[in-house]
């Protein structure tokens, strides 16, 4: 068989061996068989008797067969059945050689790139928490330590227990008649029997009437009974929560949406650290990592990922991307495939970064607003590491400068003169990179809001 392998990685990239024949190999089956057969038949000339004799001689058959659990038998995949909407499906493979890797794909699309990567496994199973929507078309693509793959069958995701369920039963009525002849007594009696189940959404009644009338005539008697049974209609409603949700609000965080994310340029840059790690995740534990870290705002992803940042993310996403549970609490949405679900604190952490009054030479000025096309400190700072407020100051300072700006957390500018205008709503917020002292700023649009300090002019002074 001629093929040749593609290699796609999560960015799409795509990269492809030339062709090349598959030679013979352990998974191939040899047989030889041999057999001979000799037949011999004597007759005696005596009429009556007979003699035949016949002679078979077989060589054995030898067939070499792969052991279907070597580690040169191809992997096999099974195509799992009733996957479930939030329930765990356990993926079952045989063959190969380990460790493998699992991936889920879309249905029916071969070539594009992976939904999930369920890691890497050693063993032949693996228990998948399905997070996918009801109605997601997928197939799992396995791959083998020497290469090899083996894909499920397309199959679609079905309801599970974060859909809703209704179920309704009725019983329908039974009436019986009968009529009996009988040398009895005349007896008329009634009986009403009523039930109710002790339950919020079901009741059932049932009612029984029996009349019994009795003709005598001189020489016999007859009775007829009437029996009559109803029982009333049924219904029972179960109503199961219709799947995860956002968490509004929680300990002064307010969810602002669900925006779009990438792994080359993160919406939220920092990586949160929560308690009881990514497989624990829920919304309470990533805010308060982000609190306690400084940060206003937080993002989770993936189901199990959590990111802070100090700047408003850009592009909201209207495509429903945000749709997968947390890990931790399957109530709660926990954003999606390159989806955020957003939270933003509005009071600022408890334990923020604050302004630094002075330094040196140096006192602080106030909050000016600047633009990319026309810098009010035009000359860049230049420091090493990360940036602190005392690094872009003692860099103005060696260069001769008697202004000093910091802005966007990371950057330095330098100046002579005073910047014009002043940012008078207090949006610089932004934590430096290098501490978490110097307040933090949102970045709107093309305007950048930074803090500027200006040095004593002692200088200037003296030269008057």
């Amino acid at each position: 068989t001629s093929v040749f392998v593609r290699v796609r990685d999560r960015l799409g990239a795509v990269s492809e061996t030339p062709p090349f024949p598959i030679q013979p190999g352990p998974c191939d089956t040899t047989t030889t068989t041999s057999t001979t057969t000799t037949t011999t038949t004597t007759t005696s000339t005596t009429p009556t008797t007979t003699s035949t004799t016949t002679t078979t001689s077989t060589t054995p058959t030898s067939t070499t067969t792969t052991n279907p659990t070597d580690p040169g038998t191809p992997p096999l995949l099974n195509t799992p059945e009733n996957v479930r909407h939030c329930a765990v499906t356990t993926l079952v493979w045989s063959g190969g050689a380990a460790p493998y890797t699992l991936t889920v794909n879309p249905g029916f699309q071969p070539s594009a790139p992976f939904l999930e990567d369920l890691g890497t496994q050693t063993g032949n199973s693996y228990s998948w928490f399905v997070s996918f929507p009801s109605g997601t078309s997928l197939f799992i693509r396995l791959r083998d330590s020497q290469g090899r793959l083996s894909e499920t069958a397309a199959f679609t995701v079905q309801p599970g227990p974060c859909d809703s369920t209704t179920t309704t039963s009725t019983t329908t009525s039974t009436t019986t008649t009968s009529t009996t002849t009988s040398t009895t007594t005349t007896s008329t009696s009634t009986t009403t029997t009523t039930s109710e189940t002790p339950t919020t959404t079901t009741t059932t009644t049932t009612s029984s009437t029996t009349t019994s009338t009795t003709t005598e005539p001189p020489t016999s008697t007859t009775t007829t009974a009437t029996s009559t049974s109803t029982t009333t209609s049924t219904t029972t409603t179960s109503t199961i929560p219709s799947g995860p949700t956002t968490v509004p609000s929680y300990n002064g965080w307010n969810s602002i949406g669900c925006f779009v994310d990438s792994v080359a340029s993160r919406a939220l840059p920092h990586i949160g650290s929560t308690a009881g790690g990514s497989g624990a995740m829920t919304v309470e534990r990533c805010l308060d990592a982000c609190q306690a870290a400084g940060y206003i705002f937080a993002g989770l992803e993936w189901s199990q990922e959590c990111f802070c940042g100090s700047s408003f993310p850009s592009t909201p996403a209207t495509d429903g991307r945000c749709n997968m549970p947390c890990k931790g609490n399957a109530a709660q949405l926990c954003g999606g495939s390159a989806g955020l679900n957003v939270y933003q604190n509005a009071a600022g952490p408890a334990n923020g970064p604050s302004n630094l009054p002075s330094y040196n030479t140096w006192t602080y000025s106030n909050c000016y607003i600047d633009s990319t096309a026309n810098r009010v400190l035009p000359t860049i700072g230049s420091f090493s590491g990360l940036l602190t407020i005392e690094k872009c100051l003692d860099a103005c300072e060696s260069r001769g400068y008697e202004y000093a700006g910091v802005e966007y957390g990371k950057e330095c500018f330098c100046g002579r003169s005073a910047p014009p205008q002043v940012a008078n709503d207090g949006r610089c917020k932004m934590a430096c990179q290098g501490e978490m002292r110097i307040r933090w700023t949102i970045h709107l649009s093309s305007t950048l809001i930074f803090i500027v300090l200006s040095r004593k002019w002692q200088r200037a002074l003296r030269r008057f």
